[in-house]
């Protein structure tokens, strides 16, 4: 009876094991989570709900047993970001921006900057900067500041405060701090802080002696070096100089006791990218996290919805364990972050090594369903001397040897399956290399396939001996992918052509070098003859579309070739305009690719726009955003019926009624010419003083001929007056709204306005 009723109790427990799901809440995390990690750093640092928090990432380093949360906060027209440490909720460091301060005015005196900073210090570190003393001119270089830092950046007060023990400086911990000027606030804030004690009892070598141990080594050296100062764009020889370099020796550090020169090995030094090596032995540190995760431990579980690190490692380890060595090798850090690949969602990027070296492991995983998307594994077996191949019969036996293909890429095909079962199907594995020294050994490699189309950023590489039947290394890149589908593919014999038509060949000389004086001198100089050779000429796109052909840039638009912004233009020698025309050009706003310039013929509308939004685009004065392609809606739009959206000057059209330059119509008619009213109207709107310039009652006519200015346009001639913007603010004159400028005339009006438009809005 006893046993019927342990035999259900059995089976009950096993059934409960299958039909449970995983609960990953029911294990309590080492860390805290990013909600509570994001709700410490807005209490810490007065982060308001108007800032929202764009991702989280959390970085690990296992060998020191540090864990830092990255977090970064968005509100309108700031930022902020925050390192804490992933188990005691310390701030290591805090920066925030702020557009809203531009062109403000400092506000703020040092003294004032500095009670900001001290009083923000010790809010978060109040114990920690009892021990510290601020950095001034007689601190130890080697600390990490510039203190000329202060007369550089007119905007905000730096400050630092570095730790003393014993009346010793210790540069590695400190805290470094950034007033802002402008809103009082703090803009950047780190803190570097280790356990460290001193005793200052023991007899030193003093400054003299020290350097006699500093000069029994060469730290100098001589070289020639190409400085700017003595090298202008337009030199026609390169200048060399002369100078001493120094170059230190290991760390450039002695021992005060003793004198003896330190190594890097010996020194500590970290940050919360890479930290000193310390933490009790842990060979079986990674059988107790699997044991602890097996009771119901602690695991680091950094998000809603994922598996822990310690799964992660579980799922590499149970993949791998098989087929490559892993003996001896530790985790050394993961990292948990929501980007990978170009993808968004949530990713474990998790490293081992080895403690001798020879061995290392690195793996990407999708921190939801636990998918292997990245491995990489290597174990070095050291150094072995090349052995000369003597003749081309040998090294033929040899290759031959090697190539036991057939059987060799059966066994690696099985092994690659049974790890990375997505890659069935997929594959066209080669013996890429073969190591003619170990005959056993062969490098096989493939990457991925889809519709029998190469997709090179998947792959499989794997190095095997057949005699061990060991994996010396491994890469695997595979992640899920949507491809688009066409009837019909270029050929290839097709594209070849399109190339070569498009691109072309050149032919010119080149000199070789002299190869029996290298195998038998060791010298690397030329031969005396030159060699004529034909090479493909120069191009700027990265891609042909498989489909039509077209060539595309390295985002994958329709590569165009840059045209000069800067034309020398046959017809405006002795023009009065020449200067102005000159001079917009060099700015980069005409665009203008003829030869010609017309000074003379009169302005066309679709010119006039064109030039007020490059004006606008260049920031010289107004400022229109030349990133901006309209809104969703109306992206693509027929604004005018007579304007394409092949157009030239479609952009501009565009950019035109988006911003509220131009009123949208039935037609734009781009080629008649454009009154004076009506261009005012568009520099008026474009400087965004629409609203104010439709006031007509609040204005006074300025000009002469108030008679034919219509009500509704008195605003924007008074505005045209009061910004100079036609060159008449100083004189009686008449407006004359219906004249129309030439081309040349309007450029001289711009230009004007251009160095003007500054002092005018201050």
């Amino acid at each position: 009876m006893l046993r019927k009723i342990m035999v259900v109790i059995i089976t009950f427990t096993l059934f409960l094991g299958v039909i449970t799901p995983v609960g990953y809440g029911a294990v309590k995390s080492s860390i805290l989570t990013k909600a509570e990690a994001e709700k410490l750093a807005r209490e810490k640092l007065d982060l308001g709900k108007d800032y929202k928090l764009q991702y989280g990432n959390l970085n690990t380093r296992d060998i020191q047993q540090r864990q830092f949360w990255n977090l970064a906060f968005e509100g309108d027209k700031k930022n902020a970001s925050v390192v804490m440490a992933a188990d005691s909720g310390e701030i290591i460091s805090f920066n925030q921006w702020n557009g809203n301060n531009e062109e403000k005015a400092v506000n703020l005196l040092q003294d004032e900057a500095k009670k900001i900073a001290v009083d923000f210090i010790k809010s978060l570190e109040a114990e920690r900067f009892n021990e510290t003393e601020e950095v001034t001119v007689k601190a130890p270089t080697v600390i990490p500041y510039d203190i000329k830092i202060n007369y550089t950046d007119n905007d905000s007060y730096h400050f630092m405060f570095v730790r003393k023990i014993n009346g010793e400086f210790f540069p590695s911990n400190y805290f470094r701090i950034t007033v802002s000027g402008l809103n009082k606030s703090i803009s950047s804030y780190e803190m570097k802080w280790d356990i460290g004690s001193y005793e200052s009892n023991k007899q030193l070598l003093n400054e003299e002696e020290a350097r006699g141990f500093f000069e029994k080594e060469d730290r100098l050296q001589l070289k020639y070096v190409r400085l700017n100062k003595y090298n202008k764009e337009d030199s026609k020889n390169v200048v060399l100089t002369p100078v001493y370099i120094y170059t230190p020796k290991e760390t450039d550090k002695i021992d005060a006791i003793t004198g003896k020169l330190l190594t890097s090995d010996q020194l500590y030094n970290w940050n919360y990218y890479g930290y000193p090596i310390y933490r009790e032995d842990s060979s079986n540190a990674n059988e107790m996290m699997a044991k602890e995760a097996s009771n119901g431990g602690v695991e680091m579980i950094p998000d809603d919805g994922v598996i822990s690190k310690e799964k992660v490692e579980q799922i590499i380890i149970n993949i791998l364990k098989e087929h490559v060595d892993i003996e001896g090798i530790k985790l050394n850090s993961g990292s948990y972050t929501n980007y990978y690949a170009g993808i968004k969602g949530k990713f474990w990027y998790v490293y081992w090594n080895s403690d001798e070296g020879d061995k290392y492991l690195n793996s990407v995983l999708n921190a939801e369903n636990g998918q292997v998307l990245e491995l990489s594994y290597n174990k070095s077996e050291g150094y072995q001397p090349v052995q000369e191949v003597r003749d081309l019969k040998t090294t033929e036996n040899i290759k031959e040897n090697v190539r036991k293909s057939d059987d060799t890429l059966s066994i690696v095909n099985e092994k690659i399956q049974t790890m990375f079962p997505k890659t069935k199907g997929a594959l066209k594995l080669e013996i890429k290399s073969d190591n003619v020294i170990d005959k056993d050994k062969a490098y096989v490699s493939s990457s991925r396939y889809i519709n029998n189309i190469l997709f090179d950023d998947n792959y499989v590489h794997m190095t095997y001996n057949d005699e061990t039947e060991e994996i010396s290394s491994l890469r695997y890149r595979w992640y899920d992918v949507d491809v688009q589908k066409s009837s019909s593919m270029l050929t290839k014999e097709k594209a070849h052509k399109i190339f070569y038509d498009n691109v072309g060949l050149e032919k010119y000389l080149v000199q070789l070098k002299d190869l029996e004086k290298l195998e038998k001198e060791g010298l690397e100089i030329p031969t005396k003859e030159l060699l004529s050779v034909y090479a493909i000429k120069s191009f700027g796109f990265n891609y042909i579309d498989g489909v039509t052909g077209k060539f595309l840039n390295y985002s994958g638009e329709e590569f165009k070739k840059e045209q000069s912004n800067q034309t020398q233009f046959t017809d405006i020698k002795g023009s009065p305009y020449e200067k102005d025309i000159l001079l917009i050009d060099k700015m980069g706003i005409l665009k203008v690719t003829e030869q010609t310039f017309k000074p003379e013929e009169a302005l066309l509308r679709k010119d006039a726009l064109k030039w007020i939004v490059e004006i606008g685009w260049s920031n010289k004065a107004y400022y229109v955003d030349r990133y901006y392609n309209g809104s969703n809606e109306n992206k693509g739009k027929d604004y005018f019926k007579d304007i394409s959206k092949d157009s030239p000057y479609y952009k501009y059209i565009e950019t035109g009624v988006e911003f509220g330059i131009i009123d949208e119509g039935d037609y734009f008619k781009p080629d008649e010419k454009i009154s004076k009213i009506e261009l005012a109207k568009w520099i008026i709107n474009a400087m965004k003083q629409k609203e104010l310039a439709n006031y007509s009652n609040i204005f006074q006519v300025p000009y002469k001929d108030k008679e034919v200015i219509k009500t509704e346009d008195i605003g924007y001639a008074a505005l045209a007056k009061y910004y100079n913007i036609f060159g008449d603010k100083n004189i009686e004159a008449e407006f004359s709204p219906n004249k129309n400028l030439n081309r040349g005339e309007f450029i001289h009006f711009m230009y004007q306005l251009i160095r003007d438009y500054e002092d005018m809005k201050n």
